[in-house]
């Protein structure tokens, strides 16, 4: 590919310069570009699938990109990149070497995080550089769409699946030089003087749907491949002989897979392997295509579509089980297909639940019964209880003999699984109610029967003593002496106090 060897190193020293180590580097580039029509395009974009893997040596970089060399010798790119752990600038410049950070973060091994990198020439080694927050390239096999195009500000705008993650306004933006072009690059840094040839393993990296904008996005027609491999030092440079070591196969006329010390390999054949990876919590199975497995750790190695099958709940114990909650690619479905094309990983998330068990004191109080919660939730309480029973009055909710909640508008923190008892207390000014109520009930009766006697009729009052004008009569007889009312002459009982005939009070 016609590039400028200058262009080349700036481009390879991109990752070294940020550590700011003058040391020795061995630099490889694998890279496919496009048609001669996307020679002058004001931007590029390409779908590049994500891949993440921990990068062996002492300190290294890979990193994969869509970009354009510009008219003027600047040069711009954006992608994504792996490299092994370290606390480094994420956005800044450096210029001659000196570094000048905008803000740091502590990135780790294998996190893959989408980055941009901006040349204004290539003279001198001075570039702009900005790097995404952890893992937002994406997990294993995602695709994403990386886009460079120019910003209203007249600079750079980096799109992420059309959203834009980052800008470079400090310069104006420029068409292209050459044709636009995705690449898979390694960095490798050794603090020996002696050069060493490029190591470790770099990608699969797969590279679809290669566009370039001029007033709208066109699809390159083909992609070619090229690789390239150079030394670098402070004193010097040259230049080494690369045949592809880790293969370039292509799949179609704009998508190329580059692989991971793969041969070269005919078009339609896949670099990336097809297994499917499960990873469940320990006791929960998973059936994969009707077949049940207990293994946490499942390797399904089958390519194609498959069915999976995991339980909305297992029980742990009595009072624990686990919900199931969704699965690593978003699917909250327990039934599901999955189609694997390549390395799929699938982790299946639960939720730990505990039970809230309330137990009701008398047994017919209507409290008792039992709910689930996911841990860490506050359960309002409580879900059933009356605030009284007959006679009694909730205290409120006991466990092991202290008080946990408020009968009526209390709460506990499902940390654990709870058994509560619902105390009662005599309610005594409802008692003494209704005791006065049926004491008043009593003297009501009896006043009523006073005044029936048996046989239920109804005693005329007596009058007052002072309108009564009738006198008593007594008469005797050898066995038994009669009282006799004076006033109607009706027969008096013995001890009676007032003539039942008239009501005549008895006087004498």
């Amino acid at each position: 590919m016609r590039r400028s060897l200058g262009v080349l190193l700036i481009c390879f020293l991109a990752m070294v310069v940020i550590d700011a180590k003058p040391v020795h580097a061995a630099n490889l580039l694998v890279s496919a570009y496009g048609d001669l029509d996307s020679i002058g395009n004001s931007g590029v974009g390409a779908e590049i699938r994500t891949h993440s893997y921990s990068v062996p040596s002492s300190y290294e970089t890979h990193a994969f990109w869509v970009g354009d060399e510009l008219e003027g010798g600047g040069f711009v790119q954006f992608g994504y990149l792996l490299q092994t752990g370290n606390f480094m600038c994420v956005n800044g410049v450096t210029v001659k070497g000196q570094q000048t950070c905008l803000s740091n973060d502590s990135i780790t091994n294998g996190d893959a995080r989408w980055f941009w990198e901006y040349w204004p020439d290539s003279k001198v080694i001075t570039f702009y550089y900005g790097i995404g927050t952890a893992n937002s390239a994406g997990p294993e096999g995602a695709w994403h769409t990386y886009q460079i195009l120019p910003s209203a500000a007249g600079g750079w705008s980096f799109l992420l699946d059309g959203k834009e993650v980052a800008s470079m306004n400090r310069f104006h933006s420029a068409k292209s030089k050459y044709p636009a072009y995705v690449a898979a690059e390694e960095v490798a840094i050794y603090t020996s003087s002696i050069n060493q040839p490029a190591s470790g393993s770099l990608g699969p990296v797969e590279f679809r749907n290669v566009a370039y904008y001029n007033q709208d996005w066109h699809q390159v027609r083909y992609l070619k491949t090229d690789a390239l491999c150079v030394y670098v030092s402070y004193t010097g440079m040259s230049k080494c002989s690369v045949n592809i070591p880790y293969g370039v196969t292509v799949l179609g006329p704009n998508d190329v897979v580059i692989g991971r010390d793969q041969p070269l390999r005919k078009d339609g054949e896949l670099v990336w392997g097809n297994q499917l990876s499960i990873t469940m919590p320990s006791g929960v199975q998973v059936a994969v295509d009707g077949v049940s497995y207990n293994s946490p750790q499942l390797t399904y190695t089958s390519p194609g579509s498959h069915s999976l099958s995991v339980p909305s709940t297992v029980p742990k114990d009595n009072s624990t089980r686990l919900r199931f909650d969704h699965w690593s690619d978003g699917s909250t479905l327990t039934n599901r297909t999955t189609n694997v094309q390549g390395d799929t990983k699938l982790t299946a998330i639960y939720q730990t639940q505990y039970r809230l068990s309330l137990i009701g004191f008398p047994a017919q109080f209507t409290a008792t019964g039992e709910e689930w919660y996911d841990s860490g939730s506050t359960a309002k309480l409580p879900f059933s209880a009356p605030s009284r029973f007959l006679l009694w009055t909730c205290q409120g909710w006991y466990e092991n003999g202290d008080l946990v909640a408020d009968a009526n508008n209390g709460s506990i923190r499902m940390d654990a699984p709870h058994t509560l008892t619902a105390r009662l207390a005599p309610d005594y000014p409802l008692i003494g109610i209704i005791l006065c109520i049926i004491a008043l009930v009593v003297i009501s009766m009896l006043y009523y029967r006073s005044r029936t006697g048996t046989s239920g009729e109804v005693k005329p009052e007596p009058q007052d003593q002072e309108t009564v004008t009738a006198d008593i009569k007594r008469t005797r007889s050898s066995k038994k002496t009669e009282i006799f009312c004076n006033q109607c002459g009706a027969t008096i009982p013995r001890n009676s106090k007032f003539c039942k005939e008239c009501g005549s009070k008895l006087i004498g």
